[in-house]
């Protein structure tokens, strides 16, 4: 008896199963398709954007950081000779 009632869930749900396997029309496939690559398309350029709009930041960021240090009087730089021990100083202020 127990035996007999088991086989008769399987039979259920192997037919729930199969309902489940209906074919997709071609033209719905196409579309989801297209629409799934057009939503990755987007979260692609959306995280381009971002990335872009960092960059950009830490670009302003550093050329107000070369200004400032341009706007200073002691803007430049030492080069040191070793063989003929002298100093010399490109740049401004002194």
């Amino acid at each position: 008896m127990k035996i007999a009632k088991a086989t008769s869930v399987v039979l259920v749900s192997t037919m729930t199963t199969l309902a489940f396997a209906q074919p997709i029309d071609p033209w719905l496939a196409d579309g989801l398709r297209n629409n799934a690559a057009a939503a990755q398309e987007r979260a692609n350029q959306e995280a381009d954007r971002q990335a872009n709009a960092r960059w950009w930041a830490r670009e302003r960021k550093i050329l107000a950081e070369i200004e400032q240090h341009k706007a200073t009087p002691y803007y430049g730089s030492l080069a040191a000779s070793i063989n003929s021990n002298t100093l010399n100083w490109g740049g401004g202020g002194v």
